[in-house]
């Protein structure tokens, strides 16, 4: 009971809301048939923490029925019908109270203009899409920004007509069509993006990519900016942003795509809301960092584009949000790969605290490890990557690398040769490892082996066997390590 959706829910609800929540139980309109409050009146006796060692069914029975005997499987069914209907009413009290409360404004407009439509009353209905209107303009330009333009003016048109105001029902559609790009465009990047994602990971693709790659190729950028008007919110502009993103991905110029989508996104910056300066943000990253594996320059635009997101106060979707520790630890393995030891600090010192406080202490302690690492503090690294964390997405699989150069930096040969084992078994035998990630940890390992063979073999190292470890390597966040120890072995 204490894990019950009811209980679960009744645990958010602060103490204001649990008072009006007895209030709206007891009205008969909402509460029609059972009458619920004094179910509930014994339970919010256990608000907010819902522990005590008497809260549980039989205790809960006794109490709502004095007399009765706990029945076994039909008291417990009387328990769970009671909860189940006191948890529909909880929810219907959430939104009447964001009713109440102002917070759906929007939506209440729209109920109720499309309830006078159903009464005929055309003008009233016209009275709540405007005022909707408003409330859009006024609002946050996220995603539901486009969908909600698009609805309102449909059903504004749509009121129009049927006030036989055809000048206005042709001066609303004029913004139509872009709103109709800006979500699809919209959806289509978020699709891609996640199944690129899912492919690299998980090894799986998302059906409709071709149909994707169709939409993108037919599209025509400058028949678009002739046809749609700009509507004032830097729609046009996202929408070309989304395009070329998209057509980066079927492309085989994805640097020109890139560049054109960051330079537009870097223009109108200032114009955006915090929410689309993020949401952008986060899949021009993507990309970004997608194609480092194919050209190594994709690192240093991945890195520009960090800075000037940042330096710009943007870490979330809204100022209340912290900088997500995910998004932290990617551009931690961009800096990594880049910055000198002094710089690496630097960034650690300015971004590490951004982070949720419950992330803090395993976020520096990887950080630190890192920067022990380009300090060659090789002990220490290994330190702090033995340390426990919460991380649960730095994976094992990075871990395991970082350890195992810092065992061949230290030339703890048997220890080395036991991470090779410790790696490979890993890699074998964990199911959520993709193919692609695999592959490359497989390389990983090959090159390491190689690395160690030729620092081993002082009077038989091979050119092409340094040169093959190069072009292997050279498209990694471990390419500067690479190639600094074939350089050691040259010399």
């Amino acid at each position: 009971m204490k894990t019950s959706k009811l209980i679960t829910l009744l645990k958010t609800f602060t103490g204001e809301e649990i008072k009006q929540f007895d209030k709206f139980l007891s009205s008969s309109f909402f509460s029609k048939g059972r009458n619920l409050n004094p179910y509930f009146r014994i339970l919010k006796k256990y608000y907010p923490s819902f522990d005590a060692a008497s809260f549980n069914e039989k205790k809960i029975f006794e109490r709502l029925y004095p007399g009765k005997k706990f029945g076994g499987k039909s008291s417990l069914h009387l328990i769970h019908v009671k909860s189940s209907e006191l948890f529909s009413l909880a929810e219907k009290f959430l939104v009447y109270n964001g009713f109440e409360k102002g917070r759906f404004d929007y939506e209440f407009n729209k109920c109720l203009g499309k309830s006078y439509i159903d009464k005929k009353l055309i003008e009233q209905a016209l009275k709540k899409f405007l005022s909707n209107s408003v409330i859009i303009d006024k609002g946050e330009k996220d995603l539901d920004f486009h969908f909600r333009k698009l609805e309102t003016d449909v059903a504004l048109i749509s009121c129009y007509y049927f006030l036989s105001q055809p000048q206005k029902v042709y001066d609303k559609s004029s913004n139509e069509l872009l709103y109709i790009y800006a979500f699809i465009f919209y959806i289509m990047v978020g699709h891609l993006n996640q199944n690129a994602v899912f492919k690299r990971r998980y090894n799986q693709e998302f059906k409709g990519v071709e149909l994707v790659r169709q939409f993108i190729e037919t599209f025509d950028p400058e028949l678009f900016e002739d046809v749609c008007v700009e509507d004032g919110f830097e729609t046009k502009n996202l929408i070309l942003i989304y395009y070329y993103i998209l057509k980066s991905r079927f492309s085989e110029d994805v640097l020109h795509c890139l560049t054109a989508a960051e330079d537009i996104y870097k223009r109108i910056f200032p114009k955006l809301s915090q929410s689309t300066q993020w949401d952008i943000f986060i899949i021009l990253h993507n990309r970004l960092f997608g194609s480092i594996g194919s050209d190594i320059k994709y690192l240093a635009k991945a890195n520009d584009l960090i800075d000037f997101v940042w330096s710009n106060e943007v870490f979330s979707h809204n100022k209340k949000l912290k900088l997500d520790f995910r998004g932290y630890l990617s551009a931690l393995s961009i800096k990594f790969s880049l910055l000198d030891a002094d710089s690496f600090r630097l960034f650690i010192e300015q971004y590490s605290g951004k982070v949720d406080v419950k992330y803090i202490e395993s976020i520096r302690n990887y950080s630190n490890a890192l920067l022990c690492f380009k300090e060659r503090s090789f002990d220490k690294c290994l330190q702090n990557l033995s340390k426990k964390d919460i991380l649960e997405t730095v994976s094992d699989n990075d871990k395991y690398k970082l350890r195992i150069c810092c065992f061949y930096e230290m030339n703890y040969t048997e220890d080395l040769y036991l991470a090779f084992d410790s790696f490979d078994h890993f890699l074998r035998n964990n199911r959520t490892i993709s193919e692609n990630l695999r592959t490359e940890s497989q390389a990983f390992l090959n090159c390491i082996k190689a690395l160690l063979r030729l620092k081993q073999n002082k009077t038989n190292r091979s050119a092409p066997a340094m040169t093959e470890i190069m072009d292997i390597t050279r498209n990694t966040l471990l390419g500067f390590w690479f190639k600094e120890k074939i350089q050691e072995i040259e010399r």
